[in-house]
């Protein structure tokens, strides 16, 4: 079914969701330059999960291995959850998720994090530092969330559909939760949304091409 942007919720203005670098408490690498080494050491190089092939968490963790030279063994699995019990077991050397999903873990020790793969620090975790800071620019990957409807819904639809989640989300109660989720509105129009999504596939599409990721 082919659908067509109603509303997007992206922050970029004042900080998005980012993408993070994170491994095992056991893993003994302590920074992105310690755990590149110990990759390029490995035959093979390290393990990564990721939620599934052409995800954002494995498009992220290639532009990572091809800007640092780094080989990756890539473990996909079905759901973000079994990726993050993995994770947590130590049954893989690194994991990209989000800050979100992250933050608790990583804030009890579970998980260590590396680096922010974003243009700016997460608001939820501030003492990590971004791929710029370690000497990794361009390794950046945010995530964002959007709302969709079927293709050819009637514009009147789509634009009290927007309005009503527009305003919604500019509440008190659903901003006030929004932000410290690292979640908050500015909304975009459904033309920059459209161009978020051009500029996305446009730049996922050089990672896919280079690596060679296929579907399964």
């Amino acid at each position: 079914m082919r659908f067509q942007v109603l509303i997007s919720h992206q922050s970029s203005v004042i900080g998005p969701v980012a993408s993070i670098l994170v491994v095992p408490a056991a893993n003994p690498a302590r920074s992105v330059a310690e755990l590149v080494a110990m990759g390029k050491e490995k035959p093979g190089g390290l393990s990564n999960a990721t939620p599934g092939i052409g995800t954002p968490s494995h498009i992220i963790s290639e532009i990572f291995a091809v800007r640092t030279g780094m080989p990756l063994t890539q473990v996909h699995y079905n759901a973000a959850p079994q990726t993050m019990q993995d994770a947590l077991g130590g049954r893989v050397d690194m994991y990209f998720a989000s800050t979100l999903t992250t933050a608790p873990q990583i804030r009890e020790g579970k998980l260590r994090a590396l680096a922010i793969g974003s243009r700016e620090r997460s608001k939820l975790l501030p003492d990590v530092p971004t791929m710029a800071e370690v000497g990794l620019p361009g390794v950046e990957l945010d995530f964002w969330f959007g709302l969709m409807a079927p293709a050819g819904t009637p514009q009147p639809i789509i634009r009290k559909l927007y309005d009503e989640f527009a305003k919604g989300l500019r509440s008190p109660e659903v901003s006030g939760m929004l932000n410290k989720m690292e979640l908050a509105p500015p909304l975009v129009t459904q033309e920059q949304f459209v161009q978020i999504l051009a500029s996305d596939i446009d730049r996922f599409a050089k990672v896919i091409k280079e690596v060679g990721a296929k579907a399964n």
